[in-house]
């Protein structure tokens, strides 16, 4: 089997080397031919179609580069039948359409048959359209199915767009013209085709298994051959086998000459032959393939190429599309069109057909748009041009017809270039494409009411909603009992998180209905960013995380701006933060975007990131779009209705900015958004440094990277020089180096957390080592002692996560 393959691989290779060459020398005397064949190729090309062929006595399908494609395939499959075609079909659409293969086979006429496949990979749902039609068998050749088959699954949804570019390689013509004969190792010929019947005149039946090529060979050229060979390769060739394949052994490439052949009836004829070597599987000399041509028969190459054009006209024929030719140019006079093409235009046989008639009824609103896309193609060299025109016959009543035409413009040297074009009536495309279009405009009505009534309605519903969290408040502060209060709570929180959900609903309903305008008020960055914090603060200790914020002293003290809905987006990140982290802590960072440039306005950057649960790469596509998260285990787990991060990208959209997210699955997230601010009218105050800035070197002590990177970064932001610790133990040591090196710190920071008393001995110890310079100590609680400034020599004792003010006036 493998040998086999081989033979049929080098068989097509050589098949395809010699029908070139041939059509070389016979290109001068198939002038015309050629012309349309390249005509009819390119009318392909522009339909964007594939084809095929049935052989309707074997079976065998022939199909054009490309067919396979169309069913999820990058290239041609190896082997395709009946069976594999059906198996791409749903089964709802099998029995149709093996009824109408049936029926086409049975001599219907052909009509377009359209059915939905199931695409190979990805498992997606299209429509295939495919025009079949049969055509009986003649003398030349049996009978045959031609078909062609194009994707309509764009068609289908009513949009318009241009079918899959279809590449015509090179057009296989009929092996019988040439004789293909193999060989075993030995020299007995294994295979002697029809053209090799024809050729010389024996059957297969005398040859194959019984003979070698030796009797087709006049014995004085394989003695001259030897003898060539012989000096060539510098070792003894024998004439015989040797002679024919001698070369093709020593060189590993097919070896070709030229040699008068000999027939049964002992006429000869000179040939071109290629000789190759055929290798088995273990790479051993299987046999030999040889393949020739009658060179003095030119008549089989244009009988071929004849049969080539044959087959793409059928099959033009059978697309329902129409070919036309013309001049392109100052000349407009026509070259070529087929009857299709008349009657798409609306011409009868009677009627006289020319370009300028068929222009008169193109209605002249669209004569312009077809001229140009005509001449942008011509100017751009691009693959080629489509347009849609509307063309109605004289005196012809009712809607005009649309027509759909495609092409391009050939250029050769020293010839006025051609226009190539395919046309189709696509009227009823056409027309569900407006009723699309009208059904389109209705929806989006409804959703406009929609959204009107939505908002109207949430309105109506949190006025009494804040009644029952109010009456639930007053409800609380009475005396009840354990479980009357349990209750009660019950309720307060319920409302709370429907209060939450009507006003998510109301934003985006304003959003989507244009009415959410913006303010634009003098705010204190500082205390917005640091005032969402402080809500969301217990949430976080609730669940053991830490909460820093950073806000870049550089940055100045006021904007102007509508700090209402930034204090929203933050409170609604720096919330998913804290639900979607079970460790270590969230990160408010505000900064400029990127260097500061002076100016009444600035871009600032505001990121959230968490230690979190991160989102997947696939998950990170949908964020941001209304009512979706994640994905659904999410929703079940941690709640929500997935309308948070829409309103915040609607949001920062509104005040001119852009958000993004940045995460790895299991690692974290930070979403970040960025937006122009304006510096409030007199100028851009910036914080004063405060009491900082007579420290010169300090050491940050924090068991919490998050607060300890914080505090490293305000501390930098105002030139002192730092170093790092997450040991209380380590920092007395380090003060200790430190001052042997003559480099003491005049300020040590300690992050305390629940470890109160780690920091007062860190303190102490400090404070009392004798060759050690006395810097000041600053702690930072997190609110669970009951320290007093001064206690342990603290200058100064400040809660977590620390405030900017707070600190810079410590």
């Amino acid at each position: 089997i493998l040998t086999f393959g081989a033979a049929i691989a080098t068989l097509l290779n050589f098949f395809l080397h010699h029908f070139f060459r041939s059509r070389r020398d016979a290109f001068l005397k198939a002038k015309e031919i050629i012309a349309l064949n390249t005509r009819l190729r390119v009318a392909l090309e522009a339909a964007q179609m594939a084809t095929f062929t049935i052989d309707v006595a074997t079976g065998n399908i022939w199909r054009s580069e490309g067919h396979d494609q169309l069913f999820g395939h990058v290239e041609n499959l190896p082997r395709w039948n009946r069976e594999t075609f059906k198996g791409y079909i749903i089964p709802e659409d099998r029995d149709r359409v093996d009824a109408a293969l049936q029926a086409v086979m049975g001599g219907a006429n052909p009509s377009a048959l359209e059915f939905r496949i199931l695409r190979h990979g990805d498992q997606a749902l299209r429509w295939l359209s495919v025009m079949v039609k049969l055509v009986p068998s003649d003398s030349r050749q049996a009978a045959e199915m031609v078909g062609g088959i194009r994707d309509i699954t764009e068609q289908k949804q009513l949009e318009i767009e241009r079918l899959s570019a279809l590449e015509w390689q090179r057009t296989m013509l009929n092996a019988s013209s040439y004789s293909i004969i193999s060989t075993d190792a030995n020299g007995i010929i294994q295979t002697f085709n029809r053209a090799s019947t024809e050729l010389f005149g024996y059957s297969a039946e005398e040859i194959e298994g019984k003979q070698t090529p030796v009797i087709f060979y006049r014995e004085d050229e394989v003695r001259g051959r030897a003898q060539a060979l012989t000096l060539e390769l510098g070792r003894p060739v024998a004439p015989g086998l040797d002679a024919f394949t001698a070369k093709a052994r020593a060189f590993l490439q097919a070896d070709e000459n030229e040699w008068t052949f000999v027939r049964k009836d002992g006429s000869q004829f000179p040939v071109s032959l290629s000789i190759s070597v055929l290798h088995g599987p273990n790479g051993e000399i299987s046999g030999y393939l040889g393949i020739s041509s009658d060179l003095t028969e030119k008549r089989k190459v244009l009988q071929a190429m004849q049969q080539s054009n044959d087959r793409l006209l059928r099959v033009i024929e059978s697309s329902g599309e129409g070919i036309w030719e013309r001049e392109y140019g100052s000349s407009v006079n026509l070259q070529h069109k087929d009857d299709h093409a008349k009657k798409i235009f609306g011409f009868n046989d009677e009627e006289e057909f020319s370009y300028e008639k068929v222009v008169e009824r193109i209605l002249p609103d669209d004569r312009g748009p077809l001229n140009r896309a005509i001449k942008d193609h011509f100017d751009s060299n691009s693959t080629g041009f489509e347009a849609e025109f509307r063309m109605q016959n004289p005196g012809e009543q009712g809607p005009p017809r649309w027509i759909r035409a495609r092409g391009k413009i050939l250029q050769e040297a020293d010839k006025t270039p051609r226009l190539v074009a395919t046309v189709r009536d696509v009227t009823s495309e056409v027309g569900k494409r407006h009723e699309f279009t009208a059904a389109l405009a209705a929806a989006q009505e409804a959703a406009q009411a929609k959204t009107e009534f939505l908002a109207s309605m949430s309105h109506e519903i949190r006025t009494p909603l804040n009644g029952v969290i109010g009456m639930a408040d007053l409800l609380m502060e009475t005396e009840l009992s354990e479980e009357q209060r349990n209750y009660a709570r019950i309720v307060q929180q319920s409302g709370s998180s429907l209060l939450l959900l009507i006003n998510d609903i109301l934003d985006f309903s304003k959003i989507e209905a244009g009415k959410l305008d913006l303010e634009k008020v003098n705010f204190s960055l500082v205390n917005l960013v640091e005032t969402q914090a402080d809500v969301l603060l217990a949430k976080a200790r609730e669940k053991n995380l830490s909460l820093v914020t950073y806000i870049s002293p550089s940055l100045p003290r006021e904007f102007l701006g509508d700090s209402g809905r930034l204090g929203q987006i933050l409170l609604n990140l720096t919330s998913n933060a804290i639900k979607f982290s079970s460790r270590g802590g969230v990160s408010i960072h505000v900064d400029y975007h990127s260097e500061y440039q002076a100016g009444a306005t600035q871009k600032v950057r505001f990121a959230v990131t968490d230690s979190g649960i991160g989102i997947s790469a696939q998950a990170q596509k949908r964020l941001f779009q209304p009512f979706v998260q994640g994905d659904d285990s999410t929703a079940r787990k941690y709640g929500g209705t997935g309308l948070g991060l829409s309103i915040c990208k609607r949001l920062v959209e509104l005040m001119g900015g852009t958000i993004g997210v940045s995460s790895v699955e299991g690692e974290g997230s930070t979403f970040w958004f960025d937006v122009t601010l304006e510096a409030p009218r007199g100028g851009i105050p910036i914080w004063p440094k405060g009491q900082l800035a007579r420290y010169s070197r300090a050491l940050v002590a924090d068991g919490d990277p998050l607060a300890k990177e914080t505090m490293l970064k305000y501390l930098r932001a105002l030139g002192i020089e730092t170093e790092e610790t997450n040991s209380f133990v380590r920092a007395i040591k380090l003060t200790e180096l430190a001052a042997k090196e003559g480099k003491g710190f005049d300020l040590v920071v300690f992050g305390a957390g629940t470890n109160i008393e780690g920091a007062l001995f860190a303190a102490s110890s400090i404070a009392m080592a004798r060759d050690t310079a006395k810097p000041d100590f600053i702690l930072l609680d997190e609110m669970r002692s009951r320290l007093k400034a001064g206690d342990a020599r603290f200058t100064a004792i400040l809660n977590k996560p620390i405030k900017q003010a707070v600190l810079f006036e410590a």
